[in-house]
């Protein structure tokens, strides 16, 4: 979303910083809730991606308009929550890798794409054609997941691909993803996948 705004910031990469790292420095950066990610902007500190997500998209007009929109985006929001929750689950207690893959892809992802899929039939992007900060989570949501599905988790979505290529398409998001600088550590190092 940053890239998009044109928006300059400083992304840390924690897991690359010696011991004690983000263990050692979390206390002294002046966050009520010290926790990744993180957002410092100016007096602004915050913590958790929904709220750092949110804080954005207000400041950058990438928020709904209405109620109507609103209500849609809280929804939509607990569709990804739910999404997230599951992938996390995943990428960090997977016992059996292939299995688990197979029923995350199955009983996870599959149903809630079929019912995004039909949401976005008419829609550019999730709330309708106006552009939102939940664009991009489940944007980047779908981009990570992809890569465990060797490229073809959006295969049998029509709508969600396009979707995603519209947002892999915005100035700024096409520059980035094309320069090489996305984050290979999506997760901890304790993570079985990603990590």
């Amino acid at each position: 979303m940053l890239e998009y705004v044109g928006d300059k910031y400083e992304y840390k990469n924690w897991s690359d910083v010696p011991e004690p790292g983000w263990f050692g420095e979390k206390q002294n950066l002046g966050l009520e809730f010290p926790n990744l990610p993180y957002l410092i902007d100016g007096n602004t500190k915050l913590t958790q991606s929904y709220a750092i997500l949110k804080y954005l998209g207000r400041k950058h007009k990438l928020d709904a308009t209405d109620e109507k929109g609103r209500q849609e985006l809280d929804q939509l929001e607990g569709v990804l929550g739910d999404l997230r929750v599951r992938w996390g689950m995943f990428c960090y207690m997977a016992a059996d890798f292939e299995a688990d893959k197979k029923k995350l892809h199955d009983e996870s992802f599959t149903p809630v794409l079929k019912q995004l899929d039909q949401h976005l039939a008419d829609k550019t992007y999730l709330v309708g054609d106006k552009l939102t900060w939940l664009d991009f989570a489940f944007f980047e949501l779908f981009d990570v997941a992809n890569k465990l599905f060797d490229g073809h988790l959006l295969d049998q979505f029509a709508n969600l691909k396009k979707f995603h290529q519209t947002v892999a398409n915005l100035k700024g998001v096409k520059e980035f993803l094309a320069s090489g600088k996305q984050f290979e550590k999506i997760n901890g190092p304790q993570a079985k996948w990603g990590g």
